[in-house]
């Protein structure tokens, strides 16, 4: 996958208490999520074509977090990447934690998100096209994959749309101090650009200028 500046969001905060956790830790809860998905939906990966096999790198940018979801038909998995699933995968995705959430519960379409950058793939793309036209056709909910004590089970919609309301609220809060912060950086870019264009004109002339004295000599 190409490098991907991660998005000043508050998942690149969240970046930074997933750091410490152990990868076989997180692994588990993985595991755990994809297990609840083919439960619900046995036939998601079924619908693939027969030549769809391989690991797919899903970059989590804001995280930083790579994953990689294997499309065996018969032992699909989804852990942590590892070097070598970097290596051996045949395709990538690339994304915010909100807009690849978006994309797998179906409120955004894959070849907007494409077009618009928000996303970015590499690699073999009819995969990719296969597994999105594969994830379009059943009913995915993130609150449904939280893994949450039993005890409050019955809350995790409730949770899941807590925690939705705190992401998108400290979204608009990191934007205004993100607007804040590079107002001046920015008003510095536009004057400099400003300055770069006047003195390009000024150079033109120049050069027509003395293109027009140089005909004038040899005349």
């Amino acid at each position: 996958m190409p490098v991907t500046v991660p998005p000043f969001s508050p998942g690149l905060f969240a970046s930074l208490l997933l750091r410490p956790v152990p990868d076989i830790l997180l692994d588990k809860g993985l595991a755990w999520a994809l297990k609840r998905v083919l439960t619900a939906h046995p036939e998601v990966f079924k619908r693939l074509p027969e030549n769809s096999h391989g690991i797919v790198v899903i970059t989590v940018a804001d995280l930083q977090l790579d994953l990689a979801l294997d499309l065996s038909p018969q032992t699909p998995a989804l852990r942590v990447a590892t070097n070598d699933d970097r290596q051996a995968a045949i395709a990538g995705i690339s994304g915010p934690l909100q807009v690849l959430i978006d994309l797998m519960e179906g409120r955004v379409d894959g070849d907007a998100l494409f077009f618009s950058r928000a996303l970015r793939f590499e690699g073999d793309t009819e995969i990719v096209v296969a597994l999105r036209n594969a994830v379009d056709g059943i009913d995915i909910h993130i609150a449904d994959l939280l893994p949450v004590p039993g005890i409050i089970s019955g809350s995790r919609s409730r949770i899941a749309g807590m925690l939705a309301n705190i992401h998108r609220t400290a979204t608009r809060d990191l934007e205004m101090i993100r607007s804040a912060a590079t107002a001046g950086l920015e008003k510095n870019s536009r004057q400099q650009k400003k300055r770069i264009i006047e003195l390009e004109n000024r150079l033109h002339d120049l050069e027509l200028k003395a293109a027009r004295q140089d005909r004038k000599a040899k005349a």
